[in-house]
């Protein structure tokens, strides 16, 4: 589920991205957008890493439970900055 609210969150973007430059606009990131994606690929080496130490027999106690919660600090700032972008840009949405 994790990854399909991600996934959504993107192609939501894309969708405003398109809308936007539709109406002679352009709908750039913002810091909290720039934020959410350092994190994520922060969180993604991570995440690698202590897959990469389980692989090779060094025991990483409660991994599965390290990269659950990883992962949600991930979806709980994708689904906040999601709201943020839709919100500035609910003019997007006007008949203007």
């Amino acid at each position: 589920w994790m990854v399909f609210i991600i996934f959504m969150r993107e192609i939501m973007m894309m969708a405003m991205r398109s809308l936007a430059a539709a109406k002679g606009k352009i709908l750039g990131a913002n810091k909290f957008g720039k934020s959410k994606g350092v994190v994520q690929y922060g969180l993604l080496i991570i995440i690698l890493g202590l897959m990469t130490l389980n692989a090779l027999g060094i025991i990483v106690p409660f991994l599965s439970q390290i990269i659950y919660w990883l992962i949600l600090v991930t979806v709980v700032m994708t689904v906040v900055t999601g709201v943020m972008v839709f919100f500035k840009n609910k003019d997007l949405f006007g008949d203007a």
